[in-house]
């Protein structure tokens, strides 16, 4: 398996850069090199004040991101997902205000978010990988997750 392959310093891509619609490779090596990756993504998140980002966002094209719902270091839970796929959802909609570090200084009402969503991910944390099938309420995620499918 092929390792992630990115570049430091990272920095968040602004629309309309090509990497925001680019075909996202799934993430098949689980190594020292994605564990360095998820943490830099974390840290330029913690710095632009974002609670989720998707790598695509930081010009590496990989189905992967990262979130933590508190968005602040050392509060909440950092999570990394991995190949996250969209597997079954409600009819029923939601609206949120949301912004995006890739559109910075813009939120608006979106009417497209599902209430009740269940996907299948690989959470990566120490190097360890796991399969997990769970029902998340977290609209950000199925932000991130649409954006990594390229929907």
């Amino acid at each position: 398996a092929k390792s992630v392959r990115w570049n430091e310093p990272l920095a968040i891509a602004k629309y309309p850069a090509p990497c925001l619609r680019a075909k996202n490779a799934p993430v098949e090596c689980f190594d020292a090199n994605l564990e360095a990756l998820s943490k830099a993504m974390f840290k330029i998140m913690y710095e632009t004040i974002g609670c989720g980002l998707a790598a695509p966002q930081v010009g590496v094209n990989y189905r992967m991101m990262v979130y933590n719902e508190a968005g602040e270091p050392g509060k909440g839970r950092e999570v990394v997902l991995c190949n996250p796929k969209i597997v079954k959802y409600s009819k029923e909609t939601d609206l949120f205000e949301e912004g995006c570090l890739s559109f910075p200084k813009m939120y608006a009402d979106v009417e497209v978010r599902i209430r009740r969503v269940s996907f299948f991910w690989l959470i990566v944390f120490h190097r360890c990988s796991f399969r997990v099938k769970a029902g998340e309420r977290h609209k950000h995620k199925y932000t991130l997750i649409r954006l990594l499918s390229g929907a």
